[in-house]
């Protein structure tokens, strides 16, 4: 009897250890698909909002340093495009090119002027919080240039370093993913 209840008591606890195992292995593994799906958001999130200051930039010579700037850009301003009438056949050029202004949101995001981009300074998957976003100024190689940094506070992997495009320390403009 005593072999019996020893041998039930190994099994139950080797199935036991088993779950458990696989158990751990399995929450590793959708934790970091989960990590990879948020950053993923994050990362299409930051790179609008880089394209958004761009544009910002291209009309207004620097960079916003706050979403209700950059919003009433998008949503009120001006955008230039340049448009191509005419037909160019390789061997005789018979177009001309002219500027047209356009709504920032439909030049530069594609979208229509109506469209709401609010949600665009918060921070995914649960668009709970806001993006920090800050403009300056700078002094490189004895030039002043405006530079940019939206980052997000609240990584969703508090192990990782915060995902941010542009930086306030240099001229650039990527995110720090790349």
């Amino acid at each position: 009897m005593n072999k019996k209840v020893l041998t039930s008591f190994l099994i139950a606890v080797t199935l036991i250890v088993g779950y458990l195992t696989f158990d751990s292995i399995n929450s590793e593994i959708s934790f970091r698909k989960k990590v990879a799906e948020v950053d993923q958001l994050v990362i299409e999130r930051l790179e609008t909002l880089r394209k958004i200051q761009l544009a910002y930039k291209e009309v207004n010579g620097e960079y916003a340093d706050n979403f209700d700037k950059l919003f009433n850009f998008m949503n009120n301003g001006k955008y230039f495009k340049l448009k191509t009438v005419g037909e160019n056949d390789g061997d005789v050029n018979n177009s001309k090119t002219d500027t047209i202004f356009v709504n920032p949101k439909v030049g530069v995001l594609g979208l229509t002027q109506e469209s709401n981009i609010n949600y665009l300074k918060m921070i995914p998957p649960t668009d709970t919080a806001i993006f920090k976003i800050n403009a300056g100024k700078i002094t490189q190689n004895n030039v002043l240039v405006p530079v940019f940094e939206i980052s997000d506070p609240y990584p969703f992997n508090k192990g990782e370093k915060p995902k941010k495009v542009g930086d306030m320390y240099n001229a650039v403009t990527t995110g720090n993913w790349k």
